[in-house]
């Protein structure tokens, strides 16, 4: 992987031979070659070759040094680094350099290419003096000068300080990973690259799954434990050209050059598998994490580094809000990207402005928390739900909880008196009922989850079905384009046609429910109509009001939207919640 070592390369500018022979004995790594004498600062210099060999066994870091004898050729290489992915973290620069640029000029084309490389400017003579030197690089902490005469000990602390700036500069303290400046750096290096060779470029965005209950239960010494550990087990799934960047809290980065979405859809596969797999003894304890993953790839319409990044994260948000621990791909998410994506954006207008309430059923079967689960396997069976919301004592989202959380508990003989809040799932996919739909629309439409819960003031009220989008959607289609049928004489009838159908549905349903009231011996309490079909029947029905809304908004102007619009909303479901006092 990419730099996840320490960055040791040095490229020395100077246009004579020795003086690279000298640097490469004090600083660099052993050569046969190396010149047996010492020539950096003049008389004097020599004597202190025997001090800097003996004292190049301590260094615990021994430089890559790249030799320039020009500064057009120095810049040159500099540029190559970069294009490499393999930057030069310092150079050491000779002031005085004919027949070609001078140092100054140098350090300033240098810069250019790469602003963050590190400067030493040597010089020989005193041919600028200090203010001058200011005046053409500014007032940075990027550079410093080195008068000749100087020894190898002098360089040699320089050499040392100016790497481990540059290096603690780009590295995330607590695991090693390269941190957010890093990032920046290198994903603009990989962007350009990319743009100019066109070659791909695919971007990873990964969280840890529910971080933070390890620093509340366990303590942040194991948070930092887990961290360092999913660190490691990430970089061994990274090859020597990828990056893996700490970009804030437990979310990390991970660009993969040479790379399409597929591939590195199957990579963050492997992360993902090897994330889970991981286990970090803490104490009596194993710890165990899980991470979701969003993975992008630079496409003809992906106009910057940073709109590649986005792309990453928004998959990484739909990961998370489809249950976690999965890996989310921006194109396999967007089907419909192409040609007509334009023409799709600029339709969105049409829709701006539209709150989720207006297309959402209204809610009509929650759970409390203290509900035990036998009791909620009994709920799901008799409603016919798959999952419901879970509220607290003041009606207030908690979680959801589906016939899956149920099962996987219901073989345990105690499970059945557990509460439900013990198996359900906190982080559930909500939103405000003032959120615009098309929000809605962008998640619902990229995701496998079916629906969404929608709160007003942290309470449900409201759910929203991939389904019910559909109708919604759909019936503006047919109103603005015409109604989707290959025969043109049925074309006219069409939405006339479905509202009545519903609405001799909806009629069928609350007749039957009616009959079956009546015929109940007796006043029927909460319970027991929660655990009849009672939900189920309303359930059905508020799909067909929906329907009913759905078609008539969409013909504003026509005939039967007033008394269809009438109908829905004077026919407001009951809101039941199971558990809950009577």
């Amino acid at each position: 992987m990419q730099q996840q070592q320490r960055n040791a390369r040095v490229l020395v500018i100077d246009d004579q031979a020795v003086i690279h022979d000298d640097f490469r004995e004090i600083i660099g790594k052993r050569s046969p070659a190396s010149s047996p004498h010492m020539s950096l600062g003049g008389p004097g210099a020599g004597d202190l070759l025997n001090e800097a060999s003996q004292a190049a066994g301590d260094l615990a870091l021994r430089f890559d040094l790249d030799s320039a004898y020009q500064g057009e050729e120095g810049c040159g290489m500099v540029e190559r680094a970069v294009d490499e992915g393999r930057p030069y973290a310092m150079a050491i620069v000779d002031v005085h350099m004919p027949p070609g640029w001078d140092g100054i000029t140098t350090v300033q084309r240098i810069w250019e290419i790469d602003p963050q490389v590190l400067i030493v400017l040597c010089s020989g003579r005193v041919e600028r003096s200090w203010e001058q030197v200011v005046e053409k690089l500014g007032h940075s902490d990027r550079f410093l000068i080195l008068r000749k005469p100087f020894d190898s000990v002098e360089v040699r602390q320089i050499a040392m300080a100016l790497n481990e700036r540059w290096n603690l500069a780009r590295t995330d303290n607590l695991t090693g990973a390269m941190n957010r400046r890093a990032m920046g750096e290198q994903l603009e290096r990989e962007w350009a690259r990319s743009v100019r060779h066109e070659m791909p470029l695919s971007c990873v965005m990964l969280d840890l799954d529910f971080f933070k209950k390890i620093n509340d239960i366990e303590g942040h010494q194991a948070g930092d434990a887990v961290l360092k550990q999913a660190v490691q087990t990430l970089q061994g799934r990274c090859r020597g050209s990828d990056y893996l960047f700490r970009y804030g809290g437990e979310e990390f980065c991970v660009l993969l050059p040479h790379t399409t979405e597929e591939q590195a859809a199957v990579w963050a596969g492997r992360a993902r598998e090897a994330l889970a797999a991981m286990q970090l003894a803490w104490g009596e304890r194993t710890l165990s994490v899980t991470a979701s993953f969003g993975v992008a790839e630079r496409l003809e319409d992906t106009g910057t580094a940073e709109a590649l990044v986005d792309r990453a994260d928004q998959m990484l948000r739909a990961a998370k809000q489809a249950g976690r621990n999965r890996a989310v791909r921006y194109t396999a998410m967007n089907p419909t990207l192409g040609d007509g994506y334009a023409l799709v954006q600029n339709r969105t207008e049409l829709f701006e402005g539209v709150a989720v309430s207006r297309v959402m059923s209204e809610q009509v079967a929650v759970l409390r928390r203290d509900v035990a689960v036998g009791e909620a396997a009994r709920f799901f069976l008799d409603c016919r739900l798959n999952s419901a919301p879970v509220v607290d004592e003041e009606g207030k989202l908690v979680g959801i909880v589906s016939e899956r959380d149920v099962l996987g508990v219901i073989l345990c003989p105690e499970a059945r008196t557990w509460a439900v809040e013990r198996i359900m799932q906190p982080d559930v996919v909500s939103y405000d009922a003032d959120t615009p739909i098309l929000k809605v629309f962008e998640f619902l439409s990229r995701v496998t989850m079916r629906r969404v819960i929608i709160v007003c003031d942290g309470r449900p009220v409201g759910i929203v079905t991939q389904s019910s989008l559909l109708r919604w959607f759909s019936s503006w289609s047919d109103q603005l384009n015409g109604p989707l049928s290959v025969r043109d004489d049925l074309a006219p009838g069409y939405t006339v046609t479905q509202l009545v159908e519903a609405a001799q549905s909806l009629a069928r349903r609350a007749a039957q429910l009616s009959a079956e009231l009546s015929s109940a011996d007796g006043p029927i309490g909460l319970d027991e109509v929660v655990h009849g079909s009672l939900i189920g029947s309303v359930s059905a029905m508020q799909e067909l009001l929906a329907d009913l809304l759905a078609f008539s908004r969409a013909d504003r102007h026509g005939e039967h939207a007033a008394s269809a619009v009438g109908l829905v909303e004077g026919m407001a479901a009951p809101e039941l919640t199971f558990g809950a006092s009577r």
